[in-house]
């Protein structure tokens, strides 16, 4: 659970602090649940200080840092085609991490190392749940992390 904007922010930190070029964080969750949030605490653990703001009309934004910061919004995106057009595959490199807002729009187009999290807000307060679904493929910094109590873990594969 995360109560104020700075946890959701810090666990975006947290997990940055993991995670190398190649990793893709797809995220979901309704308008105002804090993916942008999340990814600027994520932006902030990759000591980039670039403003990060949300890519909905832009769709894509890229940062540098060591590794680079790809931050899409496939909130306004038709679906696969219309992705695919403008060649989002090409940012599934090990050069970047990518983080996608609202990548429910397409799931077909996320690689099988995807990590998910879904960010809701709590009914009838400002409480947000985070989940995250995590690959068992992934790199054993992010397992390790993941299995600290953190709220509701689970295996993506599961």
């Amino acid at each position: 659970m995360s109560n104020l904007e700075e946890d959701t922010a810090g666990l975006g930190e947290t997990l940055a602090r993991r995670c190398a070029g190649g990793t893709i964080i797809a995220l979901d969750g309704g308008l105002g649940a804090g993916k942008t949030v999340f990814t600027k605490g994520f932006a902030r653990g990759l000591g980039i200080q670039q403003e990060i703001t949300s890519p909905s009309y832009a769709i894509i934004q890229e940062y540098e840092g060591s590794p680079g910061l790809v931050h899409m919004d496939w909130y306004r995106m038709g679906g696969e085609d219309e992705l695919l057009q403008i060649g989002v595959e090409e940012y599934f490199t090990e050069d970047s991490i990518v983080l996608i807002e609202w990548a429910s729009r397409a799931p077909e187009l996320l690689p099988d190392r995807s990590i998910t999290i879904t960010l809701e807000i709590q009914k009838e307060s400002t409480q947000r749940q985070l989940t995250l679904s995590i690959p068992v493929t992934a790199p054993e910094r992010i397992l390790s992390w993941a299995g600290e109590p953190l709220g509701e873990v689970r295996d993506a594969d599961a």
